[in-house]
């Protein structure tokens, strides 16, 4: 809900576009390197929780 009031927002879709990418490449970065040393079941629940988010 935080990147819908955002995007809603207007004025702050500039900050969110700054601010959306670094996190999800942190995420994807970190979120990779998990799942891949940890098991494949991670994977799938990581990538609900960012389509949620």
């Amino acid at each position: 809900s935080s990147f819908s009031s955002s995007v809603f927002s207007g004025p702050d879709l500039g900050s969110t576009s700054t601010f959306a990418p670094a996190p999800a490449t942190s995420k994807a970065t970190t979120t990779k390197r998990v799942p891949v040393r940890k098991a494949t079941t991670k994977p799938k629940k990581v990538s609900r929780v960012s389509k949620k988010q």
